[in-house]
């Protein structure tokens, strides 16, 4: 016997970093099939899948990933959604709340623009690693551990990266960005504990604030302000 399942769908486009999200409490269990269902059946450009809980008048209560992580580009297209339920023409503060993430998280959203902002907390670690002969260094962000390697993009050397972080450094998600200082161009791979999912992103929330931090020094040097723009290689 076939089982079928209808739920409220829609896909956001933040960045290249294709989203689908699903409007309807989902056991997180099911969450996995549903993202696969998705990706193989719906949509498959999209790259993650978030589940978001509605409530019975309003404003949704509350977004959670595949995997329970947090993801920035999801977030500001979730509260670019939650904005919609709001009666306002400018920008509207609202309060979030999401997967990976303890409280509430701030987003400003340009429901008429279609646009969105999220407030993102800084870096709780950095360590310095050396993982297949390569340097790299490990910014540890709330839900998500990022590895930056100023190399070219070697698919096998995530695969050995991953297999280090998930061993040593536990976290939610992990993150493997193939830096090109000179460029300012990253590629990020995003491997998700909970779902076991590994994905080559179009781009990275959370990924352009690690590099950003890795360039600390480099920023500091400068003696003042300045503005970064990350460029992201797609396929």
């Amino acid at each position: 016997m076939v089982m079928k399942k209808t739920f409220n769908y829609f896909r956001a486009n933040p960045c290249g970093n294709i989203t689908g999200f699903v409007v309807a409490p989902v056991y997180p269990g099911y969450r996995k099939a549903y993202t696969d269902c998705i990706i193989d059946q719906i949509d498959k450009d999209v790259e993650q899948v978030g589940f978001i809980s509605p409530a019975y008048e309003g404003a949704p209560l509350r977004m959670d990933m595949m995997g329970g992580e947090f993801c920035a580009n999801a977030t500001r297209a979730y509260g670019l959604y939650s904005a919609g339920f709001y009666d306002t023409d400018g920008l509207v503060d609202i309060e979030v709340y999401v997967s990976g993430h303890k409280g509430t998280t701030d987003v400003i959203a340009d429901v008429k623009n279609q646009k969105a902002y999220v407030a993102l907390d800084g870096p709780i670690g950095r360590e310095n690693l050396r993982i297949d002969s390569k340097d790299c260094t490990l910014i540890k962000l709330n839900g998500i551990s990022h590895l930056v390697v100023e190399e070219e993009e070697d698919r096998d050397f995530v695969d050995k990266a991953l297999e280090v972080l998930k061993k040593d450094h536990k976290d939610e998600a992990y993150g493997v960005l193939f830096l090109d200082k000179e460029k300012l161009d990253m590629i990020p791979y995003v491997y998700v504990e909970g779902s076991d999912t590994l994905f080559r992103e179009s781009s990275c929330g959370s990924g352009t604030i690690a590099v950003v931090n890795y360039l600390e020094e480099d920023i500091a040097k400068l003696g003042e302000d300045y503005k970064i723009s990350i460029k992201f290689s797609c396929l």
